[in-house]
């Protein structure tokens, strides 16, 4: 039996479901290294996130392995798309009558989950004096802001209809109503789930949680009739690549960051490298 399309207020009307999902939720994610910045005292530290996203955008989207899988993710969108197993998946989940509540969890924990995990770590790299904490918590602002400009450009780009407001090929672009294509949600939980699991790789716990509730946060936006199976589909790849190479980067910094010293005293001299992070 299908069910209702029925949704809340909050659901249709809520704020992350307007047409600026993607730059309020970038705006969310650098919030906290604004704060942060403000309670030590480094002034440049906003500005310096900032610039950070930037490069981190070009550096994903120019990035020839990160365009080839995405290519490949896209083709398979489109064959979902054009089969229309996209449909099929649809009214599979309407079928089984799943409870309401999971539409509601992932409409929470796939926005809310990542920036109560970001302020987490902020406030215990601040509280406890954690290095460690505090430069995972910037290289996952610097992810999730990437993945939320690039979602939302992405989302009125293409326009895709909802399905609980058209079929699997209905397409306005530029409208700012359809925003189906990519799940927001998804991207946004898969960008977290990989950040923590490439800067705590050791602790393979992380990994399976980050993992496993980014996943069900993407199958309960579909229960939901939020999203096609197709959007999760690349939403989940596209935040997978972003955590990625966000985490590669910082972890491997180029050698735009090394510097030749040379230095005389009391007549010896000596040419060594230096190391900027």
């Amino acid at each position: 039996m299908r069910r209702s399309n029925t949704r809340s207020n909050f659901h249709t009307k809520g704020v992350f479901n307007n047409s600026i999902l993607g730059f309020l939720i970038a705006l969310i994610a650098i919030t906290p290294s604004a704060f942060a910045a403000d309670l030590s005292g480094k002034k440049e530290m906003a500005s310096d996130v900032i610039q950070d996203i930037k490069e981190m955008t070009k550096e994903t989207f120019t990035d020839k392995r990160n365009l080839k899988i995405m290519g490949v993710t896209a083709l398979g969108s489109l064959i979902l798309i054009n089969t229309e197993a996209d449909e099929d998946i649809k009214d599979w989940f309407d079928d089984r009558g799943f409870s309401s509540a999971y539409g509601k969890a992932g409409n929470v924990l796939g926005v809310s989950g990542p920036i109560l995990l970001n302020l987490g770590l902020y406030a215990h790299g601040h509280v406890k004096d954690n290095d460690r904490s505090t430069e995972v918590a910037r290289i996952l602002t610097t992810a999730l802001a990437v993945d939320g400009i690039s979602t939302g450009a992405m989302k009125i780009a293409i326009g895709r209809h909802r399905p609980d407001d058209g079929g699997s090929r209905e397409f306005d672009p530029f409208t700012f109503s359809n925003r189906s294509f990519p799940s927001g949600h998804t991207s946004f939980s898969f960008t977290a789930a990989t950040v923590m699991a490439e800067m705590y790789e050791e602790k393979r716990w992380v990994k399976y949680t980050g993992y496993t509730a980014a996943t069900l946060v993407g199958i309960f936006r579909i229960d939901d009739e939020s999203h096609w199976a197709s959007d999760v589909l690349f939403g989940a790849v596209k935040g997978y690549l972003i955590g990625k190479t966000v985490t590669k980067f910082h972890k491997n910094p180029r050698l735009e960051n090394v510097s030749i010293i040379a230095d005389v005293r009391d007549g010896d001299s000596y040419v060594g490298l230096g190391f900027r992070f």
